[in-house]
């Protein structure tokens, strides 16, 4: 049950971030939230609902697991080039 607190914790925040921001694609709360609530909600639903209809699916977890990384990795390569382009106060690289 906590992931389903987790899960909608998340996609509130999400909603909000939507509805009052502009370009939340390019922010990276955004992205993390959203791979918390993919991986929070799609490891309750498969875990807890799926395997008990459908018998055992264990590689439900590591698709979600994996699909949440991608997430994850899209939000972090998204900041660190829009924190790259942005930032003009480092000093030149030599």
């Amino acid at each position: 049950t906590f992931q389903v607190f987790v899960a909608f914790g998340a996609c509130f925040s999400l909603i909000q971030m939507v509805e009052t921001k502009r370009e939340v694609a390019e922010q990276l709360v955004f992205w993390l939230l959203l791979g918390v609530f993919f991986y929070c909600f799609g490891t309750f639903f498969f875990m807890g609902i799926l395997i008990s209809k459908l018998g055992k699916i264990w590689y439900a977890h590591n698709i979600i697991n994996i699909l949440s990384n991608l997430i994850f990795f899209n939000g972090f390569l998204r900041a660190k080039n829009l924190t790259g382009s942005h930032n003009t106060n480092l000093p030149p690289s030599q």
